[in-house]
Order: C-alpha cells, then sequence, then structure tokens
C-alpha cells in the first residue's frame, strides 16, 4: 500500500467491527462478514451501495458512478488531499452496511464528521430528530 493510501487504511480498519483483507489488488473491508469496501493499489476506493444511496451519494458529491455497474460508486485517491474524501466514502459505507447488521456503533459521530446531508443520512439511519445534516461550529 502506498504511503497516499495507508491512512485511509489505518483509519477504516480501526472502526467497531471492521476486519480487512489485504491482497495483491488492495485492501478489502468487511463488516459483519459482508463488503462494505475496496480501496485498489492504485487509488480507487470502490463500494457496493442501493440504487437510492447512490443516487444521494452522487448528488452530494460524495462519489463518481462505475460506468456500466450501477451498483458501485467510487471516489478517485491521486494525492493526499483526497484521502478525506475516501475516508468519507468509506464511512457512508460502513454505516450502511454495519446499521442493516445491527452493529454497535455511535450513528451521529459518524453522522456528524460526515457532514451528511438530511436525505443521505435519512438513508444511511432513518429520520432523525433535530436534523442529522445539522452540525454545530
Amino acid at each position: 500500500m502506498n504511503s497516499t493510501l495507508a491512512p485511509i487504511t489505518h483509519r477504516v480498519s480501526r472502526w467497531s467491527g471492521v476486519d480487512t483483507d489485504s491482497s495483491h489488488d488492495g485492501e478489502t473491508f468487511r463488516v459483519g462478514g459482508r463488503t462494505f469496501a475496496h480501496l485498489s493499489r492504485h487509488g480507487s476506493l470502490t463500494v457496493p451501495t442501493t440504487p437510492a444511496l447512490r443516487d444521494q451519494l452522487l448528488t452530494d458529491g460524495f462519489a463518481d458512478s462505475v460506468p456500466g455497474v450501477p451498483a458501485l460508486v467510487r471516489y478517485r485517491v491521486r494525492s493526499p488531499a483526497d484521502v478525506p474524501g475516501a475516508i468519507r466514502l468509506a464511512r457512508v459505507a460502513y454505516l450502511q452496511h454495519a446499521g442493516s447488521r445491527a452493529r454497535a456503533f455511535d450513528a451521529d459521530t459518524h453522522l456528524r464528521r460526515l457532514g451528511a446531508s438530511t436525505e443521505l443520512a435519512a438513508l444511511l439511519v432513518g429520520p432523525r430528530a433535530g436534523g442529522p445534516g445539522e452540525t454545530s461550529a
């Protein structure tokens, strides 16, 4: 793993319940036995998603589409400046998969770190009281 991608693997692998598998192609991240993201050694973070979540991620600018594969979105890491965006997309995927498995995690903390829109938060964890996209200054 190159030095630009290492912080992504380091951060994501520390989240509750995350298992990481390394291969010649990169890192695969799983929670509850389900793959929620793959980081290729070339810097492409690919995430499986539902159609509604895919559309919201594209609308919010969190990811790009994968041509010909509507069940996936991706984020390209070309420089250290792209690392936070990749971690943000991995966090969305983690919430989607961990939430569906009722894993123990602090959804509010993750949503706050995401700066998630109300629409995105509702897709991930359902409607939240007080506005999920709101953050304190």
